[in-house]
């Protein structure tokens, strides 16, 4: 009975084709949760669109009364009364801030809502401009993992070099583990 001996190209094709097909394997998976995270952003930044308040005008308002405090985990924190003239009514309000030491008399400039020019709050990004990022960036996330994975499927050798940078980098941190360990 006579065995049947590979040549050394057909183990070199084997070789390639099973690391072109693990590394399809990893770009379906990575592609998976890439598409995934893109779908989280985007519902977040759907919902802070979406929020009441999302759309805030900036007013500027001056400081009445201002109430500081340092403390020592996040510095110092202000409690401040604010005036400030939304459709010729005076209103006052009272904000708390962190960015800084203010005093009575001082011009700032804050976020109200108006449909209830009560509701004021301190300048920041605003929800609705976090919405539209989170937006742009769940989306792009999405697209760059539809190019990768037609990548990685369109190109036998792109696939090849993704299984075996999948295989070293898994080894390599497992022999690092071990020596962790061993130390």
């Amino acid at each position: 009975m006579k065995r049947k001996v590979q040549n050394a190209g057909d183990v070199g094709n084997d070789v390639y084709n099973g690391l072109a097909t693990f590394g399809r394997f990893v770009a379906i998976l990575g592609t998976i949760l890439g598409i995934l995270i893109g779908i989280v952003l985007i519902i977040f930044g759907i919902i802070n669109v979406a929020r009441p308040g999302a759309r805030m005008n900036v007013i500027k308002a001056k400081v009445t009364s201002a109430t500081c405090v340092n403390t020592t985990n996040s510095g110092t924190t202000c409690t401040l009364g604010v005036e400030y003239v939304v459709n010729n009514a005076k209103l006052n309000g009272t904000i708390q801030t962190t960015q800084g030491i203010y005093n009575v008399g001082q011009i700032i400039e804050i976020l109200y809502d108006p449909a209830n020019p009560a509701n004021i709050s301190q300048k920041q990004i605003s929800r609705l401009s976090l919405g539209i990022l989170l937006i742009v960036v769940g989306s792009f996330i999405i697209l760059l993992c539809s190019l990768y994975y037609y990548l990685v499927l369109r190109f036998k050798i792109l696939a090849a070099a993704v299984g075996t940078s999948t295989i070293i980098s898994t080894v390599s941190n497992g022999v690092s583990q071990i020596i962790k360990e061993t130390d």
